[in-house]
């Protein structure tokens, strides 16, 4: 299959799963989305920097460079799942990445960590779930090892040693590792940002999902919220 083929079966494969119908987003041209958005003029210098796939909200429009078209078609499935999803979330919840870009021009880390790890795991969360119905062995497989690798790379920032030392530095009980990492952003959230998606699936994964599209139009407005799911539904059941 080539790339539009592809991305034509991942929009469907959502569609399918989730019952959620959605403006299907576009594949971007390579070399104009690098002029528009990066002010490279050289697709060798873009591509250099940069070796992820991108949604762009006001394009509805999904950038996905060369080296993840080349890479195997199971890689370049997830991705255009997860960007998918990005397009999905937008049309749903269309003040989402406004109110993301406000707080972090505010300078509010607790509340653009928030947003940021909502959508990454959102994003993660619906394409693992499609991974898992497409019937494809190696995509199915790939699927499973990123939510693996999710899990553990929470799992190893919890106990690595480094949350002791943060533990005695902020003067929180080393058991409360929730309050440890809200703390940790606060003051490190350039540190902290690799674990936006670690975060954005532990919540999703833990949170009531039999109606995605309430969640993704009901985001939760607190760190706290994310790193305690059960605070978040409680107050979306009182609600």
């Amino acid at each position: 299959m080539n790339l539009e083929e592809d991305l034509d079966y991942t929009y469907k494969l959502i569609v399918d799963n989730f019952n959620i119908n959605f403006k299907k987003p576009v594949i971007l041209d390579t070399k104009q989305y690098a002029n528009k958005f990066f002010k490279i003029n050289s697709l060798r210098s873009l591509l250099f920097y940069i070796d992820a796939a991108l949604f762009d909200d006001e394009t509805n429009g999904i950038f996905i460079p060369e080296p993840i078209i080349l890479k195997n078609r199971s890689e370049r499935i997830y991705k255009l799942l997860h960007e998918n999803a990005h397009s999905l979330s937008c049309q749903l919840n269309k003040e989402f990445l406004t109110k993301r870009m406000e707080v972090l021009e505010k300078e509010n880390k607790d509340k653009w960590f928030t947003y940021l790890s909502f959508q990454e795991g959102i994003a993660d969360y619906i394409a693992i779930e499609c991974c898992k119905k497409t019937g494809n062995p190696s995509i199915i497989e790939f699927g499973n090892n990123r939510e693996r690798r999710l899990k553990n790379s929470l799992f190893e920032w919890k106990y690595n040693g480094n949350i002791e030392i943060m533990s005695l530095v902020y003067k929180i009980d080393l058991s409360k590792w929730q309050e440890i990492f809200i703390e940790y952003v606060k003051r490190n959230i350039d540190a902290a940002f690799p674990y936006s998606y670690d975060i954005g699936y532990y919540f999703i994964s833990r949170t009531d999902v039999d109606s995605l599209e309430k969640v993704i139009k009901n985001p939760p407005i607190s760190l706290k919220e994310v790193l305690y799911p059960e605070s978040y539904k409680i107050q979306n059941n009182s609600n």
